[in-house]
């Protein structure tokens, strides 16, 4: 029988970007050279993921190409991360792990620990993922996390409503000492 594994879920929300600008998309801008920083500040603290999405945004994706080694399969796109709601994310992840006892979707062997989750992508979208999992939804007061630019935030539990505790939020000052 297929199930959803107790989940380590990293929420890293993309570092210090460019500002808007009418000639260019959204989804093209870059990281400052502060973000650039703040990115590789994050590559010191983080542990290895057994899997990182990433938002095909290009400032999200220049935020995990610093942390990709910390993944057997690098970054791997992951469109909901840039066109999706929040409150789909955790769906979405889950139909992406469903795995047997031991392995993920992927192959990945985790042993007796949980499975291990990163991704990187945008705020409100991660803010609104995590207070759905950290709390049961509720249309009239949803519950929201917020997370700074290169931000995280630590869930364990299940990749459903109410199914995670907050484990960890830190802000990208922070970054470089929670390893």
């Amino acid at each position: 029988m297929e199930r959803i594994p107790t989940t380590e879920l990293w929420l890293i929300r993309h570092a210090t970007a460019e500002p808007r600008r009418a000639d260019l998309a959204d989804v093209e801008r870059d990281l400052t050279d502060a973000g650039v920083r703040e990115a590789e500040a994050l590559s010191g603290g983080l542990p290895p993921f057994d899997h990182l999405y990433v938002s095909p945004a290009r400032r999200a994706r220049r935020t995990a190409e610093a942390i990709a080694h910390l993944a057997p399969a690098g970054s791997e796109p992951l469109e909901a991360l840039w066109d999706g709601e929040g409150t789909d994310l955790p769906d979405v992840l889950a139909r992406m792990l469903r795995v047997g006892p031991s392995a993920s979707a992927s192959g990945v062997t985790t042993g007796a620990r949980p499975l291990r989750v990163g991704v990187v992508g945008h705020a409100p979208m991660l803010a609104e993922a995590a207070g759905l999992l950290i709390a049961p939804y509720r249309a009239d007061q949803p519950a929201r996390l917020h997370l700074a630019k290169a931000g995280v935030a630590q869930l364990l539990g299940t990749l459903e409503p109410g199914g995670m505790e907050l484990r960890l939020l830190i802000g990208p000052d922070d970054a470089a000492r929670f390893a």
